[in-house]
């Protein structure tokens, strides 16, 4: 159920996020470079939110949990680019799901380490 939870904290900041990046981008506010930066921060944002939400309701083992997680997320966004849009595996697309796997880590990471651990 936490991985359930986990995703829903993933895709919603990442569609809030990138649908306000791409209304300032529309309106001119932001130029195309810009945008460029924001295609790589908002999901990396978005992993770090969830795998923190993960990290704090996780026992142990954060940057497994986060793992699994940005695994999974890394694993689905491969295949849907795959077969959906016929895009195949090349360095840049090989860097871009390391760090989205790696800010799914840290997230849990940095959660798991703001958990209250039960003294005995």
């Amino acid at each position: 159920m936490n991985y359930l939870k986990s995703a829903a904290w993933i895709i919603v900041p990442l569609f809030v996020l990138s649908l306000l990046v791409s209304l300032l981008y529309y309106f001119g506010i932001f130029p195309s470079s810009v945008n460029n930066v924001f295609k790589i921060i908002v999901p990396a944002l978005s992993f770090l939110v969830g795998g923190v939400y993960l990290g704090k309701h996780s026992a142990e083992n954060g940057w497994l949990e986060g793992l699994k997680l940005g695994g999974a997320f890394v694993i689905l966004s491969f295949i849907i680019s795959y077969l959906a849009f016929d895009i195949g595996l090349s360095l840049k697309s090989t860097v871009y799901y390391i760090i989205l796997l790696f800010s799914a880590m840290l997230g849990a990471m940095f959660g798991i380490r703001n958990v209250e651990k039960p003294t005995s």
